[in-house]
């Protein structure tokens, strides 16, 4: 995936363009995005698919107006977040009648289109925001395809922990503090299903054994309200952050869209949540 470029018009340090970057955790593309910004190095060039992608933006804008109807505005609009001052995003799109932002994508075809679209839903989360929009896609042409519009969800749990990592990135742009390693912050569609009741998996995951050990306490005190509640919370901090299920005898514990976690036995209705 090619690194997204962070062009000097646009006028706050953390633009919609970077937080992709930010939110990726990976760790050369984030120290290069800060040297860039703290001018230890000038900006790259442009890459061969930021070439590419930048040419195709204006075609695959014009091409969906015209076999849909749509009439774009606000094009290369600059908007400023209302309570972050330091976040910016230029917009590529607006189509007022749907009141959506829309960002144009060209991808070559060797990631995968949920890839792409994870990759992106911070920049279009950031254009909503700062435009004030009630909703945001990806326009995307995808190894050359006809460009189809994807409709980007947003996720309270989510964006609290963007905001976070842009607060992280400026703070050390602001006391020219080198960048360390911070995590991958997993979009909610990526989370998984994880069978602690199978021993290979359990030896591969640092947490697998604390989390049985939690469920196993979470059944015995069920009848202890103060001792149950602490288990529960237990239970619910180990839980990782890509998880949507997590099943180990005959526990479940689900992660739902809005973020809840829910503890239970599979053979009863009762469940303990959030």
């Amino acid at each position: 995936m090619s690194l997204p470029h962070t062009v000097a018009a646009q006028r706050r340090p953390i633009t919609a363009s970077l937080m992709p970057v930010i939110m990726s955790g990976r760790e050369d593309w984030i120290m290069e995005r800060w040297q860039v910004a703290t001018g230890i190095i000038p900006e790259p060039e442009p890459s061969w698919p930021m070439v590419i992608g930048s040419t195709m933006e204006p075609v695959i804008l014009g091409y969906h107006a015209d076999k849909e109807g749509v009439q774009w505005t606000e094009m290369q609009r600059v908007c400023f977040h209302k309570e972050l001052y330091y976040v910016s995003a230029t917009l590529d799109a607006y189509d007022r009648a749907a009141d959506m932002v829309v960002d144009a994508k060209f991808s070559l075809g060797w990631q995968t289109i949920d890839e792409v679209l994870d990759f992106y839903r911070p920049q279009v989360l950031t254009q909503m925001i700062c435009r004030g929009a009630a909703r945001g896609g990806i326009l995307l042409s995808h190894g050359g395809a006809a460009p189809r519009l994807y409709e980007i969800e947003r996720h309270a749990d989510y964006e609290a922990r963007m905001w976070e990592r842009a607060d992280w990135f400026y703070n050390l742009l602001k006391t020219k503090t080198p960048p360390y390693p911070m995590p991958r912050i997993v979009p909610p569609n990526e989370r998984r299903v994880y069978d602690l009741n199978d021993r290979e998996l359990v030896r591969t995951l640092n947490w697998a054994g604390d989390m049985r050990e939690a469920l196993l306490a979470w059944d015995a005190t069920k009848d202890s309200s103060d001792l149950h509640t602490t288990n529960v919370d237990r239970v619910k901090k180990l839980l990782p952050d890509d998880a949507s299920k997590v099943m180990f005898s005959q526990f479940v514990v689900t992660r739902n869209r809005a973020n809840a976690v829910s503890v239970k036995r599979v053979f009863e209705q009762k469940v303990e949540q959030e």
